[in-house]
């Protein structure tokens, strides 16, 4: 059996490839393949981060969590010149730098010993975000036409995640709480891993003929995606000055800020310490709730995208906020005391895989939008500016969990971020009237 006929068991690679003959499918299958590599690097590392800074070099949780803040901040301030890199340079470039800021970041990170050398590390680490994550969404809009990017994106995402959980499980037999050596294993591994990535990636675009991605500046569109925005003036003059004059842009960009501070933020900041302080779950358990969520995206990704082709964005992006927002309700359940524990348990469990139910349903839309609603000339910074609110939304996430969970009442926290979510969702409706029909409509061109 072929790699291709594997993937095919997990989604629809085989109907991608063929119908995506103009976007170079062999260009897809070089960023595939770095993306999981991507992925299996992240997952050996990320979730140890701060356990590692206080056990092991011993950094206060205080100051540490200050550290983990700094990411977010360098990858909002370093996503606008980011941005700008990626319109200039292309994506590829950009990308390439990414993988190896990132190995740079992981081998820093192995090192630290003092709270400066941490802040190197972790600033290091915000760099990364800010060039990968909006450098993946722009050659995607380079290569591959509208119709197709929902797809593509979904595949992506779910790859990644693929190669995450991977890495998290290799992770979980390597380290050794009490040995520092092998966190230091784990951050060299991860170093190894990106700087795997970018090899791939580049040699990949070398070796199958796109090589141009490398080198050229600019390139014909692809994207079918044409200019909204009275552009003037010659190239070195477009800028964020056009991006933040599309009032509808903004409006998705400040939806999306909310969307995320109550669902990806929570998820990451308080859903844990929520579920294990109120309604007394098990690491197991929560391990569980991870499995589920993990399973949900690899397995159901490509069906769920299948089935929202030709759907409105505006309505899915609703569908999103819905999810996230039962999904933290029926964690809400098990703090009362009428639900038996065993019944409590599934609850938890169930309610990450109704939170990735949400997350396959957006992965599609979080590119394909930013790249609609793009001129060519500042597509960069259009994905840049989108993807900024991911950092934003997370590192405004930590405090607002803290503030809701430090109250004592399980109420305080569940019930705020149900209703937050479920507001930004509808907020999304807004846009029906507002959004071009290349936007509109996803997956469709025109």
């Amino acid at each position: 059996m072929s790699i291709e006929d594997y993937i095919a068991t997990i989604g629809e690679w085989k109907n991608l490839m063929a119908k995506d003959r103009e976007s170079k499918s062999t260009t897809l299958r070089v960023l595939y393949f770095s993306q999981v590599t991507l992925g299996i690097a992240n997952g050996l590392s990320l979730s140890y981060v701060i356990v590692y800074l206080h056990r092991e070099r011993h950094i206060s949780y205080e100051t540490a969590g200050i550290l983990l803040a700094v990411e977010g901040v360098v990858g909002i301030l370093a996503g606008g010149p980011a941005g700008a890199l990626i319109d200039r340079l292309g994506a590829a470039r950009v990308l390439v730098s990414g993988f190896l800021v990132s190995a740079l970041a992981m081998v820093l990170l192995a090192d630290v010993h003092t709270v400066m050398s941490g802040f190197v590390a972790i600033f290091s680490m915000g760099l990364t975000n800010a060039m990968i994550w909006p450098g993946v969404g722009a050659f995607i809009g380079e290569v591959v036409s509208l119709e197709l990017q929902p797809r593509v994106q979904s595949f992506s995402f779910a790859i990644f995640n693929f190669g995450f959980g991977l890495g998290a499980v290799v992770s979980s037999f390597l380290i050794n709480l009490n040995k520092v050596s092998t966190f230091v294993l784990i951050y060299h591994l991860n170093a190894g891993f990106a700087i795997l990535a970018a090899f791939i990636f580049m040699g990949g675009l070398l070796a199958s003929g796109s090589g141009h991605l490398l080198i050229r500046t600019t390139r014909p569109s692809t994207t079918l995606a044409k200019p909204r925005l009275p552009l003037e003036g010659g190239p070195g003059r477009k800028g964020y000055r056009e991006v933040f004059a599309d009032r509808v842009f903004v409006r998705y960009v400040l939806l999306s800020f909310f969307l995320i501070l109550f669902g990806y933020a929570q998820l990451e900041a308080g859903w844990t310490a929520f579920v294990t302080r109120y309604s007394g779950s098990s690491a197991k358990v929560i391990g569980f709730a991870f499995a589920l969520n993990t399973a949900v995206i690899v397995l159901a990704q490509m069906a769920v995208t299948r089935w929202s082709v030709g759907k409105k964005s505006s309505t899915l992006l609703y569908l999103v906020g819905m999810c996230w927002a039962f999904s933290w309700l029926l964690s809400g359940l098990t703090t009362f005391a009428l639900i038996p524990k065993t019944a409590g348990e599934f609850l938890v469990v169930s309610s990450l895989g109704i939170f990735a139910l949400g997350e396959v349903i957006y992965s599609p839309i979080r590119g394909t939008i930013p790249n609609a609603l793009a001129p060519e000339e500042v597509r960069g910074r259009y994905n840049s500016l989108a993807g900024g609110t991911w950092g934003a939304a997370q590192m405004f996430g930590a405090p607002v969990s803290g503030l809701l969970l430090s109250s004592g009442r399980s109420f305080v926290w569940f019930v705020p971020v149900s209703i937050g979510a479920a507001l930004s969702g509808i907020g999304f409706l807004t846009l029906r009237k507002r959004l071009p029909e290349s936007a509109l409509w996803l997956g469709r061109s025109k």
